[in-house]
């Protein structure tokens, strides 16, 4: 009884922590002993990822303005097996950049001698202690590769898509690849015309507006199913037969 008891207070605590962090990305007050903190979401933001030079931030940036100028919407996967999905297509992203700087108390930009992409066969997570075996997950790369400065302008990026069948082909399991290799294989793309270009490529796989909705209604029905059932799982006989009766009212209405 005790070890249950356990399960379910384990599995309500993850439920309750999923939908926590799931509200993280609104603007948020911290607050200590129910009072405002004097400070929120954005402060830590703002804090983490200002340096937007900075390979792990620099990253995190390239996958959004791919992700935008693919007209993708989806939240940030840090265990998935790939950084973006359109459908049942999936892309992996890679970034690097022609300056660095690794100080920046002292505001010395240095520039990249030899600019180099991780293309490193990877395992993924798959559920529990599960991890699948190396490979790469994805489709297709894009690379990113930052030129000049401001991040913010997106003249300043150029972009390279490429197969993963093609990468496979002409690299096997190298874990690097250098920049010149890369335009061997792509040539480079601007932000405005990504999105043409991977369809291209690809052979159309990015959704319409009207499907990218779908999709992610189609996705939040299955999140509600999965949280329907992981409390359905937990639940005492009665509670189980109480949930049956309810839906049973609704047979009638389903084809």
């Amino acid at each position: 009884m005790d070890s249950k008891k356990n399960r379910i207070g384990n599995i309500s605590n993850l439920l309750s922590d999923k939908l926590h962090t799931e509200n993280m990305d609104r603007w948020l007050d911290f607050r200590t002993l129910g009072s405002p903190s004097g400070f929120s979401t954005v402060d830590f933001w703002e804090w983490y990822a200002s340096y937007s030079i900075d390979s792990s931030v620099r990253g995190a940036l390239a996958e959004f303005l791919v992700m935008k100028a693919l007209g993708i919407e989806q939240r940030r996967s840090h265990w998935g097996k790939c950084d973006l999905v359109s459908g049942s297509f999936s892309f992996e992203i890679k970034s690097s950049a022609k300056i660095t700087c690794k100080h920046p108390e002292s505001g010395a930009i240095s520039e990249n001698k030899r600019i180099v992409f991780d293309i490193a066969d990877r395992h993924h997570h798959i559920t529990g202690d599960s991890w699948s075996e190396k490979e790469r997950c994805s489709d297709m790369y894009i690379f990113c590769f930052l030129c000049d400065l401001p991040v913010t302008n997106t003249d300043n990026w150029e972009f390279y898509p490429v197969l993963t069948s093609d990468i496979n082909a002409s690299f096997g399991h190298a874990k690097t690849v250098s920049l010149s290799r890369i335009r061997e294989l792509s040539d480079p793309v601007s932000f405005q015309d990504l999105g043409t270009t991977v369809n291209k490529i690809s052979g159309g796989v990015l959704m319409s507006s009207t499907e990218t909705q779908e999709e992610k209604e189609r996705q939040e029905q299955v999140q509600e199913l999965q949280r329907l059932l992981a409390c359905y799982q937990v639940a005492s006989r009665d509670d189980k037969n109480v949930v049956w009766a309810a839906l049973n009212k609704y047979m009638p209405y389903v084809n």
